[in-house]
């Protein structure tokens, strides 16, 4: 996903914000899967676009839903999800990243540009998904941009964030001109939707009609407010597995691509 980084290790997985680090964990991971399945073109080819890199694509532009105030950028996001999931087509997708694509240049608020561009880079369609894989620094970018607006002070706003965009140009990623860590939202993210090292099996006695239904409410609604309730039904099914539980009754962020969402009726 981007620029390669250094593969984070088992523990630094689970409490890592090294999101270059950790999709680098993932795309070696991938790759060793699948280096006898397929003729990649050379040995580093990047990892091909899935359903779960795609919908965490735009699970992070939801991380920034507050900027996507254009409602062309909004719909863009929702017709990228329903591609990733078989429910639109290429088509359909090229049409709402064209529309983003002309609206970019117009928007005059940096932050606001960046998660359009991160949009934009959701809709991707093109060799290998190399935008879909970049989203997420765009995202970091606008939480980045949207923090140094919060903590400067009016008469010097202007100054900090006409340095901070030249800090940007031609180096796209965050380097730390706020006191928040703005990769922390997008980790916590990706660790919902992934996790390398402690894949879970699914037990069917767990699908119960109660379980699919709250998990199915929460996808098509894409409103994971009831995680913790999904962990007591689950649990009551006779789910004793911690990191599933756990992983519902922490406090997110969640997004549609979420392993434990996806488990529950089966969709991976």
């Amino acid at each position: 996903m981007g620029v390669r980084g250094i593969a984070v290790n088992e523990e630094e997985w689970l409490a890592s914000s090294d999101v270059r680090g950790m999709a680098e964990c993932l795309r070696t991971q991938f790759q060793e899967a699948h280096r006898r399945l397929i003729p990649w073109p050379r040995r580093d080819a990047i990892q091909p676009v899935t359903r779960e890199v795609r919908l965490f694509a735009c699970g992070c532009c939801r991380l920034v839903k507050q900027l996507l105030s254009d409602p062309n950028t909004s719909r863009a996001v929702e017709v990228a999800e329903s591609f990733a999931d078989g429910e639109a087509d290429t088509e359909q997708l090229d049409e709402v990243a064209t529309e983003v694509n002309a609206l970019y240049p117009e928007i005059e608020s940096a932050p606001h540009r960046y998660a359009a561009r991160a949009v934009y880079k959701a809709c991707e369609t093109g060799h290998a998904g190399r935008q879909v894989l970049t989203a997420w620094e765009d995202i970091e970018l606008a939480i980045e941009g949207e923090a140094i607006i919060a903590e400067t002070p009016p008469e010097y706003l202007r100054e900090a964030i006409d340095a901070w965009v030249d800090a940007h140009l031609g180096l796209r990623r965050s380097i730390g001109c706020t006191s928040l860590d703005v990769s922390k939202p997008v980790a916590d993210l990706l660790r919902c939707i992934f996790d390398p090292f402690r894949p879970i099996t699914f037990d069917l006695t767990w699908q119960t009609e109660h379980t699919v239904g709250i998990a199915a409410r929460m996808y098509d609604d894409r409103d994971f407010a009831a995680m913790p309730i999904l962990a007591d039904a689950i649990e009551e099914a006779g789910c004793d597995n911690a990191d599933v539980l756990s992983h519902c009754r922490e406090p997110g962020p969640h997004a549609r691509g979420c392993r434990v969402v996806d488990g529950v009726p089966g969709k991976r």
